[in-house]
């Protein structure tokens, strides 16, 4: 029994001893792998005119890499950033791209931090900082980027951003490589209705009245206090008509008269009422700074329900130095305000808005296909024609089925038509956007595993009809109506009209153009290692080495064989 106990003491100290020389044989099977993995974006560009003949805008344009693959050489990251380019084959002049900036690294971090100044009205406007790096360490190889944006126009008002984050990261590790890429946007607009009528050559005043009523409808919104702006300029030209060819002081009769022709706004002090809501109207859109949203939140004041007479007006019928030539003054000044109210926030509002733009890409390489990710991922808040929403897109999930995406573009193309067949019925098609633009792909590519994710946001492609017949036949023009009072048109699109004149006097909108939203791609790929290949040199074939030389193992099995025949033999020798 004794001997036993040895025997079994001896074999326990023999395992524990081997142990550490089990774990160095388990690790020496354990594969590692090289890699790399990339990125690449355009975070907005618009071309004006085919491919961007007339004018193409790039903002934001991105690349990041990592690699420890001996393939590409030594170990390295990197990540660069073009600002802005614009290029114009109609006007050279305008052709100017900005440094490039950007990191790189074989060891040490390298990083930095840049901000931009973008060149100005009318085809690009706003600031970006940036802050980028890069570093190779023991981890691996890795480098990133985020963006900041602020107060973004582009192309004379085709596209507005307020503010927007993006960012960026690509590695490259022993056990994967990847490339990921994310973008925030709280809110976006683009194509803005007055820029759109005066790319094609038109502006808003060049529409009648009732167009631009029906506008109003289509796109949703109100005129604070004024429920039938219609009816308030057929009142008041027929006050208008009931002082014409009277002059002088104004009399009993003429107040009575004036007083039945506005009889359906209540009167000259319903005027008043109407005056001051078209003075709210105009002081929101044009009080300082252009506003990102129309005016449409109705004034509180309440609604005027008792018959009102001349003696409320500046100009009353007890005055005696009233005369009629004032009061037609007074009225018509009111005609062209509320049609500048109209015009102007008309002017201001989006054809198309979206907010809450969540998107993230990620392409994740492991040894195996099983192993790997590619995907995208993210929402959308909502999406708005004018002040409505556009049914079934709040909280748009970017992992729907591609028909549910396909037909939410339908369903924003149509929207938006209807808002441009009011103006004239060839434009209902002009507009074609599309959502959610997804790929996700993840395969072997011979001894490498390859994942590749990418997205486009949206993507608004305008296609003017050749001919817009028509439209330079519209008698009865807001234009027309502010000329018979005396007031002049405000100025609409100032900028797509100061683009117009920096393209030397084009009609922006002539060519198929297209606006482009978040164009992201990622990619990586990764093998399991079948060498160590120290400085990036070429494998040499052989399997590798991990934690110590490949005698210790072949000696360790030599030692259990020969301990295990001694026991063997000893217990023959006992039992005989």
């Amino acid at each position: 029994m004794r001997t036993t106990r040895l025997l079994g003491a001896f074999a326990a100290a023999t395992i524990a001893a081997i142990a550490p020389l089990s774990t160095t044989i388990a690790a020496a099977e354990e594969t590692t792998g090289v890699g790399r993995g990339t990125v690449s974006s355009t975070l907005l560009q618009v071309d004006v005119g085919e491919a961007g003949e007339v004018l193409s805008v790039r903002l934001l344009s991105d690349e990041g890499s990592s690699t420890i693959d001996p393939a590409d050489g030594a170990p390295s990251s990197s990540t660069s950033l073009t600002p802005f380019s614009i290029t114009s084959g109609a006007v050279p002049a305008l052709n100017v791209t900005a440094p490039s900036v950007g990191t790189s690294s074989t060891g040490a971090e390298d990083a930095t931090t840049e901000s931009v100044t973008l060149p100005g009205a009318p085809t690009l406007t706003g600031t970006l900082t940036a802050s980028l790096s890069s570093v190779v360490d023991a981890v691996g190889a890795r480098s990133g980027l985020e963006a900041n944006l602020a107060d973004l126009g582009v192309a004379g008002g085709l596209l507005s951003v307020p503010s927007a984050t993006v960012s960026l990261g690509t590695s490259a590790l022993g056990s994967s490589a990847s490339g990921n890429r994310t973008i925030s946007i709280p809110s976006i607009e683009v194509l803005n209705l007055g820029a759109v009528l005066e790319g094609l050559g038109l502006t808003l005043a060049d529409l009648p009245l009732d167009d631009l009523l029906g506008l109003l409808g289509t796109l949703g919104l109100t005129l604070p206090d004024i429920t039938d702006p219609a009816a308030v300029i057929d009142a008041v030209d027929g006050a208008i008509d009931e002082l014409q060819g009277e002059t002088g002081a104004l009399t009993d009769e003429l107040c009575a008269s004036v007083d039945g022709a506005l009889g359906t706004v209540g009167g000259l002090v319903g005027l008043g009422a109407v005056s001051d809501a078209v003075d709210d109207i105009v002081e929101g859109v044009t009080g300082g700074s252009t506003p990102t949203t129309p005016v449409t939140t109705p004034v509180t004041t309440p609604p005027v329900t008792l018959p009102l007479t001349a003696q409320a007006l500046p100009v009353s019928c007890d005055s005696v130095t009233g005369t009629v030539e004032d009061l037609v003054d007074d009225l018509q000044a009111l005609v062209g305000g509320l049609v500048d109210g109209l015009l102007e926030t008309l002017d201001d509002t989006s054809l198309l808005s979206v907010q809450g733009i969540e998107v993230g890409i990620v392409a994740d390489a492991k040894s195996s296909v099983d192993s790997s990710v590619a995907a995208v991922t993210g929402t959308i808040g909502s999406v708005k024609v004018g002040a409505l929403d556009v049914p079934g897109l709040s909280g748009l999930d970017l992992t729907a089925a591609a028909d549910v995406l396909a037909a939410a573009g339908d369903t924003v193309s149509a929207a938006v038509g209807s808002v441009l067949g009011v103006v004239n019925a060839q434009l209902a098609d002009m507009v074609d956007v599309d959502v959610l633009q997804i790929t996700e792909t993840v395969g072997a590519d011979g001894d490498y595993t390859n994942a590749t994710a990418a997205v486009t946001a949206l993507t608004a492609t305008l296609t003017p009809p050749a001919l817009l017949t028509g439209a330079l036949a519209v008698t009865d023009t807001a234009a027309g109506l502010l000329a018979e009072v005396g007031e002049a048109v405000p100025a609409l699109a100032p900028l797509m009209s100061d683009l117009g004149v920096t393209l030397g006097g084009l009609d922006v909108l002539t060519a198929p153009s297209t606006i482009t939203v978040g164009r992201l791609s990622s990619s990586s790929a990764f093998r399991p290692a079948s060498a160590s290949v120290p400085g990036g040199g070429t494998p040499s074939g052989e399997l590798p080495r991990t934690g110590s030389d490949a005698a210790v193992p072949a000696m360790a099995a030599v030692l259990v064989a020969g301990v295990a025949l001694g026991i063997r033999r000893f217990i023959a020798t006992v039992t005989a």
